[in-house]
């Protein structure tokens, strides 16, 4: 009053305040008359006011007036404060006094956005079906407040149930009633429903964004529905935005290396007659490198040619490659050709990474054939090129041409680093080729190329191999010398060379000095010292590391237990052997044909026919095919217990499979057919391993 006496004029904000005052001293009336007055003096009432009022109407019992002030914020889209609205909610919806109150439908709209902001989706529905009941019919902006309810709380269901409600009141969608239909149906992945829906709405799709579009296409790409992609691309507006649309679901197929897919809509662009860009050209290049097509990705390259896309000389360089991996080196020069007349040059890097992929695979013939094509085009190798090479030739134990690709390099003037010279020494390594090994070993010392772990282990490796000792330990003493801490891969060189030479007792010592050293040994470590235990019968010393491993959580494999059973057989102790296949068992542990052999060997030494042949029947019901070094254990042990029916049996079963005698079969049945008065068929069996022998000669 005080202001206005004074020719102020309140705003909104002072009469907030004072309704606020009012609220908190639950004076209603006086919120009304100050409503009023501001209506009086041309004051706006804001959110917060309308928010006021609703609430001391609805406190004093006024609804029809709260119905009226709801209409009004109706037309604005205002929504009340929660208080408010909650009070709205429970007046007017909970308390079913709406047929006798005349809401506009403006008013239900609010109430339905409120239900968005703060309440459930079960209250917006009740809005939504009071509002019918009421004689309103619900408008585009009903139901894109109820269909808003149902996407924020994630209820597919309740959206694609509004959607039908929706069209029978003939109501058509917008952008965002558009958008939330679309999320529903793929989280239901229901796809033909959104083809028929994206096909009604044309007009539509040509305004929505290239990220509506991304978001629907992410979705179909991650669940497998390449038919529904193909179908949605055909559908949606060629407009602009299509080609770049189509880049970005190549994108995805390319990322999942589904390059027969991505070539798939590469040629749906074509027929659409859309022009692609320089970024279509380069995943489409991409994906024929990935699915080996070089005559594709050429007869691609020619065709974003004759458009005018620009290509890079990432997309030459992509094809030069890819024609050389297929051996098309005429059609690799010709690219070659066209990209020094653009004044590009060719890059050697990505014939190095395809040389470089086939290392894994030991395609070591195709690596090679990529690099002579790399260097028939005219493109010069690099260091990192032989590297690449030498690094699938070591891993495939191609010791000679890795020796002819060092000289190579030293007529070209490229000096080996390390790298090139450890795979080299690797694949004589591989190779079996120990003297080859020494000598480059040698050479990277006379050239000072700088010797690492690696050189020395993979030398040790091939001593090892070969059981040279001798020359394994003086490379370890080398080793030391240099200050290089040894691992636990050079030690299970010397661990292999133990073996090889059965010295089981070297074998457990440089066990001792490895653990003295800190370098922790692993299955291979304990492997190799068992096997080397194993030549010469050391079971006890095998229980010994079989139960250090487990102490270690080293589990012991099927070579452990293996060993364990072959130091049992070299002494005979059958008995002892057939336990080890029960403890193995009940591990987890499935014996193979080696660990069987052995174990019937065992039984054999001990004439325990009945044992290796029931060993046998075990073998085959597990789906292991026996060998002719099994079955002539189980003869021998035939032939110690005088059973020469069963020995018959057996030499009979050996035919029936497929597997040939040997003299060593032969001698077994001929000797325990005579030594039980069966000369006839001794003497049968005699001419028959003449003849084999004679067969065998021819």
């Amino acid at each position: 009053d005080e202001m206005y006496m004074e020719g102020i004029d309140a705003d909104v904000r002072a009469f907030n305040s004072i309704m606020k005052a009012c609220e908190r001293s639950n004076n209603w009336d006086d919120i009304q008359k100050l409503y009023q007055v501001m209506l009086e003096k041309g004051v706006d009432p804001n959110r917060y006011t309308y928010s006021k009022v609703i609430l001391s109407f609805l406190k004093s019992g006024q609804l029809e007036q709260a119905v009226k002030v709801y209409n009004q914020i109706g037309t604005l889209n205002l929504i009340p404060e929660k208080s408010a609205f909650q009070e709205t909610f429970d007046h007017i919806v909970r308390g079913c006094s709406v047929q006798t109150l005349p809401l506009k439908i403006e008013a239900w709209n609010v109430l339905l956005n409120g239900c968005k902001k703060y309440l459930t989706s079960k209250d917006a529905q009740l809005v939504f079906d009071l509002m019918i009941l009421n004689g309103n019919s619900p408008n585009r902006d009903s139901f894109e407040h109820l269909l808003k309810v149902y996407d924020k709380r994630q209820d597919a269901p309740g959206i694609l149930k509004t959607f039908e409600t929706m069209k029978t009141f003939g109501v058509t969608a917008n952008e965002n009633i558009l958008r939330i239909l679309t999320n529903a149906l793929s989280a239901s992945e229901r796809w033909s429903n959104m083809l028929e829906l994206l096909g009604e709405s044309q007009e539509l799709l040509k305004r929505m964004p290239l990220g509506y579009y991304e978001e629907l296409f992410s979705s179909l790409v991650r669940k497998g529905e390449f038919r529904y992609v193909k179908d949605m691309l055909a559908i949606i507006p060629h407009g602009h935005d299509w080609v770049n649309l189509c880049n970005f679901v190549i994108e995805q197929y390319n990322g999942r290396k589904e390059w027969d897919k991505t070539l798939q809509i590469i040629d749906l662009m074509d027929a659409s007659k859309m022009e692609p860009n320089d970024r279509t050209a380069k995943m489409a290049l991409l994906a024929c490198s990935g699915a080996r097509m070089a005559q594709k990705g050429l007869k691609l390259l020619e065709n974003f040619e004759s458009k005018g896309v620009h290509l890079d000389s990432l997309s030459y360089d992509m094809m030069v490659s890819m024609l050389a991996e297929a051996g098309d080196i005429e059609h690799s020069r010709q690219v070659v050709n066209k990209m020094k007349a653009k004044n590009m040059v060719p890059s050697v890097v990505h014939y190095n990474k395809v040389i470089a992929s086939c290392k894994h695979s030991s395609k070591w013939k195709e690596a090679l054939r990529i690099f002579d094509g790399m260097v028939n085009v005219g493109i010069k190798p690099n260091i990192f090129s032989y590297g690449c090479l030498m690094g699938v030739l070591g891993h495939s134990g191609q010791w000679r041409t890795a020796v002819e690709k060092l000289e190579e390099m030293s007529a070209l003037g490229i000096k080996p680093n390390t790298i090139v010279f450890n795979a080299a020494i690797n694949a004589c390594d591989r190779g079996g080729n120990l003297e080859q090994a020494l000598r480059l070993l040698d050479q990277m010392h006379r050239q000072n190329v700088k010797t690492d772990l690696f050189s020395y282990n993979s030398v040790m490796s091939a001593c090892g191999r070969l059981g040279e000792m001798n020359h394994c330990l003086q490379i370890f003493d080398q080793v030391e010398e240099r200050g290089i801490a040894p691992d636990v891969t050079t030690f299970n060189s010397l661990l292999i060379a133990c073996t090889k030479t059965g010295d089981w007792y070297a074998a457990l010592n440089l066990l001792g000095q490895m653990k003295t050293r800190h370098v922790e040994p692993d299955i291979v470590t304990y492997n190799t010292c068992i096997a080397a235990c194993a030549v010469d019968g050391k079971w006890r010393h095998i229980q010994l590391l079989i139960a250090e491993m487990e102490q270690k959580g080293i589990k012991p494999d099927v070579i452990s237990y293996t060993g364990l059973v072959s130091s049992l057989e070299k002494l005979g102790h059958w008995k002892q052997a057939l336990m080890i296949l029960d403890v193995m068992k009940r591990k987890g542990i499935s014996p193979n044909l080696i660990t069987y052999s052995s174990v019937i060997s065992s039984c054999a030494k001990a004439g325990e026919w009945v044992a290796a042949t029931k060993l046998i029947e075990n073998l085959v019901h597990m789906g292991i095919k026996p060998d002719r070094i099994t079955y002539n254990s189980a003869l021998s042990a035939c032939d110690r217990a005088n059973e020469w029916k069963q020995a018959l049996d057996l030499y009979q079963e050996m035919k029936a499979k497929d597997i040939g005698p040997d003299t060593t079969t032969y001698k077994t049945l001929i000797n325990v057919l005579k030594r039980n008065g069966k000369t006839l068929q001794a003497y049968k069996l005699k001419k028959d391993m003449k003849e084999e022998s004679r067969s065998l000669y021819v």
